[in-house]
């Protein structure tokens, strides 16, 4: 086009690219476009009743149909497989001339391997994937052809005029109505979801069989997957019971005199700590801070009169203990009552500067300190 600038009108140039996108603006301006697409599936079955009423062949819908779906939008294509049916099976050609000719399966394998997959019959499914198997039929088409049954099946059952989101005749159709009769429109999707994540393994994997065999009978078991909105009205449930009722009593300082008699041992707490935790819970919700030291203090006694904890000498004893008024208040408004709150260290100082100075003393810590260069922390 840079060389010709002005070329003979004899001369045409055609530019035909699957990237249209990516073509400069400077040469879509100079050009005529036409995009190309697929014929549909009616056209090419029109034009094969017009070949075959012309030249004498006498051929059913069904097997028009097939033709036409294998020809995969090109008109060229389907005439071709056209000529082939009929030089093998003459002017009178059946659908199981087709199937034969091509190599390609039968229907109505897939409307009965959907109908065993919504009856949830595992032997039937087996079967029929046996019986797939043992004709030839290549896997990965046949995945393909049952994703494009239950994409059908969801049509049917969303839309009530499906027949023109449909290129299936107008028997399969109806055979696809009484089969959404059967089935949940959730059912259908995770079956269509099942499928459609196998595709890639059967496509990749040395043992289609087995990749398809598993998926399938993922399908016909859906009935045991719980649906989101189950989990989540489940969630709802743990949620509204015990745990969050104890929480809300919280909150609401609820009067635990009742269930406590007297003081508890250190070692009833430890051991449940379920009064303790609902303490924190509750200073967690009126001062955070407060809540985040006590974390570190060990309950030692909560009775009606006393709430005592202990905590290590140090940062969280003296914060706790500036705050020992505000700590007490809590436990008043969470009790109801009068409380007295005890703070203690849980070690003595000097006892720790005793001991250090006393590891630091044994010759053999000594001796470890110098081989490897360590140091006492």
């Amino acid at each position: 086009m840079k060389t010709l600038e002005e070329p003979p009108a004899h001369a045409v140039f055609i530019f035909a690219t699957t990237e249209p996108h990516k073509i400069p603006d400077t040469i879509l301006s100079r050009c005529q476009r036409f995009d190309f697409k697929r014929i549909s599936l009616k056209d090419i079955q029109n034009q094969i009743k017009h070949i075959a009423s012309s030249e004498g062949i006498e051929i059913n819908d069904t097997a028009v149909y097939l033709l036409a779906r294998e020809s995969e939008g090109s008109m060229r294509d389907s005439q071709g497989l056209l000529d082939q049916v009929v030089s093998f099976s003459g002017n009178k050609v059946a659908e199981r001339d087709i199937i034969d000719a091509l190599g390609i399966m039968d229907r109505q394998f897939l409307f009965r391997l959907t109908d065993a997959i919504i009856r949830k019959d595992d032997t039937a499914c087996l079967n029929l994937i046996e019986n797939i198997y043992n004709f030839g039929y290549d896997f990965k088409r046949f995945c393909q052809d049952l994703l494009e049954q239950i994409r059908n099946l969801i049509v049917v059952k969303t839309v009530k005029e499906s027949k023109d989101l449909l290129d299936i005749p107008d028997a399969e159709v109806a055979e696809l109505q009484k089969l959404a009769e059967e089935v949940s429109l959730s059912d259908v999707q995770i079956m269509l979801n099942i499928l459609y994540r196998s595709y890639e393994e059967i496509a990749r994997s040395a043992m289609p069989r087995f990749v398809l065999e598993m998926a399938i009978l993922r399908m016909t078991h859906i009935d045991k997957f719980q649906s989101i909105d189950e989990m989540i009205k489940r969630l709802e449930g743990v949620e509204g019971g015990a745990g969050e009722r104890d929480f809300e009593a919280v909150k609401r300082g609820a009067d635990f005199s009742g269930s406590v008699h007297g003081s508890i041992p250190a070692a009833a707490v430890a051991a449940d700590g379920d009064l303790w935790h609902k303490l924190l819970v509750f200073v967690r919700g009126k001062k955070p801070a407060l809540a985040s030291h006590l974390e570190y203090a060990v309950p030692v006694a909560i009775n009606q009169e006393v709430v005592s904890v202990k905590v290590k000498d140090g940062h969280y004893f003296t914060y706790l203990t500036n705050n020992k008024e505000s700590f007490m208040k809590l436990c008043e408004e969470f009790f109801r009552k009068k409380i007295t709150v005890d703070i203690e260290s849980d070690m003595d100082i000097n006892t720790v500067s005793n001991g250090k100075a006393a590891v630091q003393d044994d010759p053999v810590i000594k001796d470890a300190l110098r081989i490897f260069g360590g140091r006492i922390i």
